[in-house]
């Protein structure tokens, strides 16, 4: 195993400890919560492979709770990218609330590929990176 993918796994198991890590800490924002998440396609040549590996990708939620501005932050193999990419676009969640308002949240997400259950979804917890109003 290379060691990029040892970091990433390590920090994979490292991070998830609870479902969500908001990195705020303010009681009037009410984090993001997961109302429905598919697992992305396993590549077909690396399962056959038996190559297992991760992606970690940053995305906003928006005030409706989709996914949008999806950017691959790190790789342990460029197949993995568009399956995770794919399947993080028909994510959705309940908004972000902040002050009874919803707001715009800016997320990272490590996705897993492991060959024992390659049809579940494998992911660290969700972490948020900050909170925005939406341009009007």
């Amino acid at each position: 195993m290379n060691a990029r993918l040892n970091s990433v796994l390590i920090l994979a198991a490292a991070l998830s400890v609870p479902a969500l890590t908001p990195l705020f800490a303010a009681d009037r924002v009410q984090a993001p919560k997961p109302i429905a998440r598919v697992a992305p396609d396993y590549p077909q040549d690396l399962r056959w492979h038996e190559i297992e590996g991760s992606v970690l990708i940053d995305f906003t939620i928006n005030t409706q709770g989709d996914v949008i501005d999806l950017k691959t932050v790190r790789f342990s193999d460029k197949a993995f990218i568009e399956p995770v990419r794919d399947a993080v676009r028909k994510w959705k969640f309940a908004p972000t609330v902040q002050d009874g308002v919803a707001v715009n949240v800016r997320a990272r997400q490590i996705v897993l590929f492991k060959l024992h259950d390659p049809q579940e979804l494998n992911t660290t917890p969700l972490i948020v990176l900050n909170t925005f109003a939406t341009q009007k």
